[in-house]
């Protein structure tokens, strides 16, 4: 699994714009990232997502810093209130595998490995043991905005001889995900994930407080079991 995810992380990272686009068409490159997607699904449903909250420290330290207690009490209960409405998004409406939730400021720990260093909350936002939490299954979610991947969006080809700098002409298509505000789940190396795993569920960030979160879990829960329940069916045949 750690080698498979290595693969095509570098594949997708380690060439040009050009030749990353032409990776469309490369049925083995299509086939890897299958094959991830599959042993992604199966880990995860075994494993645990580990949910960044921004707890909004570092602005919350700077207004004590100077004395301004007024600010850091409103900035700490406005994004209590964001974070309790996520967690219990979760908690009402995913169930396909364990959760746990981490400040986004602990975010460099779990990249140098250093679980140990990291606190844990539940849906509670209680910090809790992670004694069951195993070094090597879990993934990362977190609401953000979907990254592009120039890898799916190569259109073509129209030769210009005259053109200096691009004579064959390629041309691409417009990344229609790009910037989609949405639940993103990204491996433990913090790499997004990429179809056909189901990695993303949008949101409205300006949508309905209650609702705003609790809409993409549901979905991305939905999507989740949907993919699961296929490979499962395809491996029993």
């Amino acid at each position: 699994m750690k080698y498979l995810l290595s693969l095509i992380f570098l594949v997708g990272l380690g060439v040009s714009a050009q030749e990353r686009a032409k990776i469309k068409d490369n049925i083995a490159y299509r086939k890897l990232q299958k094959e991830v997607a599959e042993e992604s699904i199966v880990n995860l449903k075994e494993g645990t997502l580990l949910v960044r909250l921004n707890m909004r420290q570092k602005e919350i330290a700077y207004y004590e810093k100077y004395g301004n207690t007024k600010g850091a009490d409103k900035t700490r209960k406005r994004q209590l209130k964001q974070n309790m409405q996520i967690t219990k998004g979760f908690s009402e409406h995913f169930n396909f595998c364990n959760v746990l939730y981490f400040a986004m400021e602990d975010s460099r720990f779990l990249l140098e490995g250093k679980i140990d260093s990291v606190k844990f909350y539940n849906s509670s936002l209680s910090v809790v043991d992670s004694l069951n939490l195993s070094p090597e299954n879990y993934f990362i979610g977190e609401f953000g905005v979907v990254e592009s991947d120039t890898v799916f969006y190569y259109k073509g080809t129209t030769p210009d001889p005259g053109s200096v700098n691009n004579p064959e002409g390629v041309s691409y298509y417009g990344d229609q995900k790009n910037s989609l505000p949405a639940l993103i789940i990204r491996n433990k190396d913090f790499y997004q994930l990429k179809d056909p795993f189901p990695y993303y569920a949008g949101y409205n960030p300006g949508g309905n407080v209650n609702k705003r979160y609790a809409n993409a879990i549901r979905k991305l829960n939905l999507r989740l079991e949907n993919y699961y329940r296929k490979i499962q069916q395809a491996e029993g045949q």
